[in-house]
């Protein structure tokens, strides 16, 4: 990793594991592509847990926690969710998620009171009634179509996987679902660690540059491999959205979303047109923050998909090597 750690992000044209050639158009859209993945799962399981956002954030970083360590042996017996699981502190969240102590600490007292999960000595972990449900297999499962399409849509940009050492998809089960869930909370704290927000705020800024994009999304591969990179992150492509918008889009009250909206617009995170709606332009995203974050998005998604190759029994992928 500290190999990737000595950019200069004032510099447009980043040399990376996964470009082709210094300046390759696959960077942004697969910072955008690992992006749009947290914010669905964020979605997920969120409206699976019926809670809020950091809850959702708290509840995975307890998962992760509970089962860094699998035991041996098949990787997707039904089990595994149950035995052998690590119990995770709040200390130990706290450093995981990069979340202040006292906020972890409340948050996983609200779940632990709702049932979502127990405390015991050395930690939180996720009781057995909660694992063994089925709607829990629902999630998981939605999990892993999900790192399927993911993993379609990094191809579509021509990100360079060989082939001998991807994943199958007769070998991504309940395993990828755990290592999404590492790789979802992984993720996110770089992003806000980057970003030098709160779990709410850096989920409402993505959320903007998300919406941002609505007009463009869908032809997210074959516009790049037409020969058209220059139509990505022009401002005339924008649409502003409405902090009524992102509000329900995120189901958090209004109020609290037009704080963080308007502590975003103080930081120049974010600007607002002529009718007060929110843009994240070309502008503040080549700043060194937000480049810098598109970084962190893009590292953690290399990361993720080379742990999915060996966990399919392949080599390391020779393109993040």
């Amino acid at each position: 990793m500290q190999a990737y750690t000595r950019w200069h992000f004032n510099h447009l044209n980043f040399i990376m594991a996964f470009d082709n050639e210094p300046g390759d158009p696959a960077f942004r859209p697969g910072a955008h592509l690992s992006v749009n993945y947290f914010l669905d799962t964020t979605d997920r399981v969120s409206r699976w847990l019926g809670r809020d956002v950091v809850d959702s954030i708290v509840f995975l970083g307890i998962m992760a926690g509970n089962f860094a360590n699998p035991p041996a042996g098949d990787p997707d017996e039904t089990d595994t969710l149950t035995d052998g699981r690590t119990p995770v502190s709040i200390t130990a969240l706290s450093r995981i998620l990069d979340m202040p102590y006292e906020t972890v600490r409340r948050h996983a007292q609200a779940l632990r009171a709702a049932g979502y999960c127990s405390k015991q000595k050395g930690g939180y972990v996720v009781p057995s009634q909660v694992a063994n449900r089925l709607d829990l297999e629902e999630l998981l499962t939605g999990m892993t179509q999900a790192t399927l399409q993911l993993l379609d849509n990094l191809a579509r940009i021509g990100v360079p996987v060989p082939a001998a050492s991807s994943p199958s998809r007769e070998n991504l089960g309940r395993q990828s679902a755990r290592m999404a869930i590492s790789y979802y909370v992984e993720g996110m704290a770089g992003l806000c660690r980057v970003l030098k927000m709160d779990a709410i705020r850096a989920v409402i800024l993505l959320n903007i540059v998300r919406r941002n994009h609505a007009a463009f999304e869908q032809g997210l591969g074959s516009d790049l491999l037409s020969g058209a990179p220059a139509r990505w992150f022009t401002d005339p492509m924008r649409q502003a959205v409405s902090t009524y918008c992102v509000a329900k889009t995120l189901r958090l009250p209004y109020e609290t979303v037009r704080r963080h909206c308007r502590a975003l617009l103080e930081q120049g995170a974010v600007e607002s047109d002529q009718k007060g709606q929110l843009l994240v332009s070309g502008r503040l995203l080549n700043t060194q923050m937000g480049l810098a974050a598109a970084w962190s998005a893009w590292v953690a998604t290399r990361d993720f998909m080379d742990s999915l190759a060996k966990a399919a029994g392949g080599r390391a992928m020779t393109a993040f090597a």
